[in-house]
This record gives structure tokens, C-alpha cells and sequence, in this order.
């Protein structure tokens, strides 16, 4: 069920043409006509919104109308221009945690076959990992077998984070107790660092669904625990945001973990 809000304003542009002489035509009129043709520009306003009713029992509720939904946007109301109950084919980026602590992706394991359950014969999914790198899969795919295995095979990689801990120690002072410097405090352990480029995951996940087509809806699902390494990333928090509104992609996320 696709809820579109907003408005919609087109313009259209003729480019001007000339008229050559048949006598003049070459091999490049079919170029030259190809150019001349009539160029379009559009100004859209419009937000596409998928929505899912369920009721308190976790069913669906099925034929609802356009007059039984409200749409606000900093609680303001918008009007729907565009309601309609067709099902949208979906391409979806699973987008797994490949550094958990043990405990935290033996949790996660049981989950993942439910994932393959909400996918349709029309639509299609790929598995990736994400560490300090990313790792796409092999390919979209609405292959159920498959899409389980690569699931399988990215729950196997997943597992405890090598990072080791933040270093403390520092070797015995030669001098004695208040000749020269202090005496050291008890140390302390900082822990671990965040081994993980969250961001760099989801753009390059962004960047997987940017060519699978506008009448398709495209989400993210990302499982992590959510710990980022901000110096390890090459895009940026706000660059990422830009990528995934330019393209419409939608991003939810299942925590893994505290």
C-alpha cells in the first residue's frame, strides 16, 4: 500500500529545432534528430510513503481507504494526492554486523531465517557484511534458497570483535619514589575500541540499490549493535543521509546487543 503526499508540479521544455534540406542529409541526421528531441524537466514535491496496517493481533488489515489515513510532517497535516493499495516489487540490502561480541551474535543467529520469510516471488534481496570494510554479496537474488545460504555463510563470519584494548601500560620508572616524576596512578583498563565503519556500510549499501529502479521500494535492513568508528569512515553522517534521500531508500534497523 503506497500513501503519496505533497504536490507535483511539472514543466516541460521544447528545445527548438531546424528544419535540413534532404539534399543535405548524412549518416548524422538520425544524431542530429535525437538531440532535437523534446526535453522534459519536472519539479516534484511528491513523498512516497509505504504503510502497513496490522491490527492488535498482528494481522493485516486489508481494504482501507484513502479517507482513513492522516499524514503530519512536524505536525502539520499534509493532503494525499495519490493513494493506492498495489504492491510495490521491493529490492532490500541486508546488512549484517560481521564484529559482535560471541554472546551477541549467537542472539542474532536465530533470527535471520525469519528474514527470508517477507520475501515475494517479485521481489529480491542481497546479503552483505560490514566491518571496517564492506562486503557485498553475490548479487540480488529473490532465490530463497540462496538468500538463506548467504545468510548462513555471513551469520558463520560473524563473531567476537579482535580489537584489542586501548593500550595502558607503562614500563617501571628507574627513579625512586619522588625523585624525577610522580608515581603512577593504578591503570585502567579503557576497553576496546569500535573496530566498524558504519557509515561507509550503509553508503555503499545505498549505492547497491541506487540503479534497481524507481518503481521499486528500497530499504536497508541493517543488524548491528550500532558502535561506530567515526576516523575509520570515508563518508561522512549528513553525506550518507543525502545518499539515501536522494534515492528514496529506506533504512530500519534490528539493534543487536545493549
Amino acid at each position: 500500500m503506497v500513501v503519496a503526499a505533497g504536490s507535483v508540479l511539472v514543466q516541460s521544455r521544447q528545445s527548438s529545432t531546424q528544419r535540413i534540406p534532404a539534399v543535405q542529409a548524412q549518416p548524422q541526421a538520425a544524431t542530429e534528430q535525437s538531440e532535437a528531441r523534446t526535453k522534459i524537466s519536472v519539479n516534484s514535491d511528491l513523498v512516497v510513503l509505504a504503510a502497513t496496517a496490522k491490527d492488535l493481533h498482528g494481522n493485516l488489515v486489508p481494504d482501507l481507504q484513502k479517507e482513513e489515513f492522516r499524514i503530519f510532517d512536524d505536525n502539520v497535516e499534509q493532503s494525499i494526492d495519490v493513494f493506492t493499495a498495489e504492491a510495490f516489487p521491493l529490492s532490500l540490502v541486508v546488512l549484517i554486523d560481521d564484529d559482535l561480541k560471541s554472546q551477541d551474535a549467537a542472539q542474532m543467529a536465530p533470527t535471520l531465517r525469519a528474514i527470508t520469510g517477507g520475501i515475494s516471488s517479485s521481489d529480491e534481496a542481497i546479503i552483505c557484511r560490514f566491518d571496517l570494510s564492506f562486503y557485498p554479496g553475490d548479487g540480488f537474488s529473490a532465490d530463497l534458497n540462496k538468500l538463506w545460504a548467504d545468510l548462513k555463510d555471513a551469520q558463520d563470519h560473524s563473531g567476537p570483535s579482535t580489537s584489542g584494548a586501548v593500550p595502558f601500560v607503562t614500563p617501571p620508572s628507574s627513579h625512586p619514589l619522588g625523585v624525577g616524576e610522580p608515581p603512577l596512578a593504578a591503570p585502567t583498563n579503557l576497553g576496546s575500541r569500535p573496530t566498524k565503519a558504519l557509515d561507509d556500510a550503509v553508503h555503499s549499501a545505498a549505492e547497491l540499490l541506487h540503479d534497481r529502479g524507481a518503481s521499486r521500494r528500497k530499504i536497508i535492513l541493517l543488524i548491528s549493535d550500532g558502535l561506530n568508528g567515526p576516523q575509520f569512515n570515508h563518508h561522512t553522517y549528513p553525506g550518507t543521509l543525502e545518499a539515501l534521500l536522494h534515492d528514496n531508500i529506506s533504512v530500519y534497523s534490528l539493534a543487536v546487543g545493549h
